[in-house]
């Protein structure tokens, strides 16, 4: 059985994952496999600086706006998500899940 503890390294990792997957994808190709194009290491392949080149991608992008068409969908998006949360949470599996979560239950399980 999971604990609040377990459930929240689980997330930590998954999250980790996910934020390794999104720098890997908009690296340019050339960095994903090592100079002999078998892929054993990567990282001799970028150089050390592929963190600087990271790092430098990521702050010119805090500061460069989302085209239109994203911030809309974004929107949409959220709008969206919003609504089936309000609507979900009148029908049954949404009630169930409410009650679930204000029920009283202990910290930790042994």
């Amino acid at each position: 059985m999971f604990n609040d503890d377990d459930f929240m390294s689980v997330r930590r990792r998954l999250l980790r994952s996910a934020g390794a997957l999104a720098a890997l994808s908009i690296m340019p190709a050339r960095f994903a496999f090592a100079a002999d194009g078998r892929g054993n290491d990567a990282a001799s392949a970028a150089g050390d600086d592929i963190t600087g080149q990271l790092a430098r991608y990521m702050v010119a992008a805090r500061s460069t706006p989302l085209p239109d068409g994203v911030t809309l969908a974004c929107k949409h998006r959220i709008l969206d998500t919003s609504g089936a949360m309000v609507s979900g949470s009148r029908m049954r599996p949404g009630m169930m899940a409410t009650r679930y979560v204000r029920e009283p239950r202990p910290l930790f399980t042994v």
